[in-house]
């Protein structure tokens, strides 16, 4: 991991010819549609769509966690929570809806839009050798 914010990952690695590359995840807004995207070679290329947040939480090597480690070498896991939310809004759905992220950020999606938010925790290798 060489960029570690709450919203934006870089990672860099080895492609066994001996070459270093990197890839990096984050949020953009393309054609008026927001999206997870991926940046790879110079080229972002969308993962996913209608995606309304992005949070990337640190575990650290002293079990501190963090949105914003200074130093990325401390890493240990990263949890990556995504809100995706229906392109479209339905009349039918009156409410307001709110997500808790495992950092404590509250989000809102506006009244009228279904959403879905999904966490998953990923354990970093070969970190602190």
């Amino acid at each position: 991991i060489t960029s570690a914010t709450s919203s934006q990952l870089t990672i860099t690695y080895d492609d066994d010819f001996g070459a270093l590359d990197s890839v990096s995840y984050f949020l953009y807004t393309s054609s008026g549609v927001q999206k997870l995207g991926r940046l790879y070679a110079g080229n972002t290329m969308p993962v996913a769509e209608n995606i309304a947040n992005l949070q990337f939480y640190y575990t650290l090597a002293d079990d501190s966690q963090s949105l914003a480690p200074a130093d990325p070498a401390d890493i240990r896991t990263v949890q990556v929570t995504v809100l995706a939310q229906t392109a479209i809004a339905d009349p039918k759905f009156n409410t307001a809806k709110a997500f808790t992220t495992p950092a404590g950020t509250v989000w809102t999606l506006p009244v009228g839009f279904r959403g879905r938010i999904e966490t998953m925790t990923i354990k970093c290798r070969n970190m602190g050798l």
